[in-house]
């Protein structure tokens, strides 16, 4: 069995094609995504003199060439790269939820034209509800690793969503001793020939951010070395 693993695609669409791509040319069986599905680049659009520009707080890569062409190509184009646009007036947590669930909705039905089998974790910059979530990923048939397993041929996978307290008050945020608890409720589902997927890192293993701290958890960490699964797959 061939797997394909990523993460953190925060609503880019060129990732979804270029995934799709790959599972072709590699004959993957089956995609695990360990979470921040949904988008995390938002904008107001406006016009500056004879040109169009934008106001983010997220970094824009190729900006000039992005900003290039009429109103609704730079749209087309910053969709595909998962910018959503939001009014200044409205930029709050409830109208980027909201936003996120719509953009969802797209990528879940991209992701089902890959015609594999699709795992999926939420994420901390994912701002849906679990009620949302639960619905939209059983409306488009893909496998909920929210503290649930599933069998994937000779293995089963199962997910742990929760992380560390973040400096942006991000979603499902806990404290060490909090996230330790949560995990007690599916170690018993992690053995030898599971494929364990956490969105956050185990404490030491690539878990420094740009910024220098530190997101690692320990309790993520200690379960992955006594149970020793096949594969712990993480993102964040």
């Amino acid at each position: 069995m061939k797997i394909l693993a990523t993460s953190d695609i925060h609503g880019n669409k060129a990732l979804i094609y270029l995934i799709h791509d790959i599972v072709k040319k590699e004959n993957v069986d089956a995609l695990i995504i360990a979470g921040d599905i949904a988008p995390k680049g938002f904008y107001q659009f406006f016009k500056e003199g004879l040109k169009f520009d934008i106001s983010s707080g997220f970094r824009l890569r190729n900006r000039a060439d992005i900003l290039k062409g009429d109103e609704q190509q730079i749209k087309t184009k910053l969709d595909l790269l998962g910018f959503v646009e939001i009014p200044a007036d409205a930029y709050n947590l409830s109208a980027i939820s909201l936003k996120q669930k719509e953009k969802l909705k797209e990528i879940c039905s991209l992701l089902k034209t890959i015609d594999i089998p699709v795992h999926m974790l939420i994420g901390n910059d994912d701002h849906i509800s679990d009620e949302d979530w639960d619905r939209l990923l059983e409306r488009h048939g893909i496998f909920n690793l929210n503290l649930r397993s599933h069998t994937l041929g000779e293995f089963k996978v199962t997910g742990f969503h929760y992380v560390l307290p973040t400096p942006w008050n991000t979603n499902n945020e806990l404290p060490e001793d909090e996230l330790a608890k949560r995990l007690k409720h599916i170690e018993k589902q992690v053995d030898r020939r599971t494929i364990f997927v956490t969105h956050g890192p185990p404490k030491g293993v690539l878990d420094r951010l740009a910024n220098g701290l530190l997101a690692g958890s320990e309790s993520i960490f200690k379960l992955v070395k006594d149970k020793q699964p096949v594969f712990h797959i993480f993102g964040h």
